[in-house]
């Protein structure tokens, strides 16, 4: 997946954030087409690494 690729997820997450904050009662379905290895590695290296180890003893390492 490219940086374009990346960023249209970006920008599709970020409406489905405002969406949720103008309708807390709102519900969304069908949502795993937006998550993927970058975007799931972004988000793993976003993590305060000073917070506890999870379950499976994966860590943060600068």
């Amino acid at each position: 997946m490219g940086q374009q690729n990346l960023s249209a997820t970006n920008t599709k997450l970020n409406r489905i954030a405002w969406l949720s904050k103008q309708d807390p009662k709102k519900e969304f379905g069908c949502l795993m087409h937006l998550f993927n290895n970058e975007s799931l590695l972004e988000c793993f290296y976003e993590l305060d690494k000073n917070k506890a180890v999870g379950k499976v003893s994966v860590v943060h390492e600068s």
